[in-house]
């Protein structure tokens, strides 16, 4: 991309634009398809709504781009673009946690994306990496976690301390995220 056609897009030029965007067109769809791979779909996240994000923001990565720096506009507008479709993401993210804290009927609802994904995606996959993986402690302590109850709450009815529970959620999440990308 010329500096020229940069200061045309910042002049208003349309056909500029367009310009830009046919030849950034690959660039965009890559970080959208990799945005979506990592974790758009599992979230519902709409391929169109993110690739309208990713052509705003290397418009504004046109607008505010400044020449005679020690980075080239492309990467300028890689960089634009990557972060603008993080924090689409990071919207979802938040909107997937209220929607599944109201399916619950529970607004102060713990559960994470990941964690609501996995009971969504299947409880007999769940129930047999449990089964293989955890202990009986782990399994206890984890179904008590996917019903929302606090450490504190966990601890008083498996007999244990708060740092106990934490820790024995924190090595069945690892479990069940290591079997579910290994494909078990």
């Amino acid at each position: 991309m010329e500096e020229k056609d940069l200061k045309s897009v910042k002049n208003g030029d349309k056909v500029a634009f367009e310009k830009l965007l046919l030849e950034f067109d690959p660039l965009i769809k890559r970080e959208v398809s990799l945005s979506m791979r990592n974790s758009g779909d599992a979230l519902g996240a709409d391929p169109e709504e993110m690739r309208s994000e990713a052509m705003l923001a290397l418009y504004k990565a046109a607008l505010s781009y400044k020449a005679g720096k020690n980075v080239t506009f492309g990467l300028y507008a890689k960089v634009c673009i990557h972060n603008r479709l993080v924090s689409y993401m990071r919207k979802q993210i938040s909107l997937f946690k209220r929607r599944s804290r109201q399916e619950n009927g529970s607004e102060k609802s713990e559960r994470n994306p990941e964690e609501y994904l996995i009971a969504l995606e299947g409880n007999e996959r769940l129930k047999k990496i449990l089964a293989n993986e955890a202990t009986e402690y782990e399994r206890k302590t984890f179904e008590l976690y996917l019903q929302s109850k606090s450490y504190a709450e966990i601890s008083e009815v498996v007999g244990r301390d708060v740092k106990s529970v934490g820790n024995a959620i924190y090595r069945i999440k690892k479990k069940i995220k290591t079997m579910y990308m290994l494909g078990n």
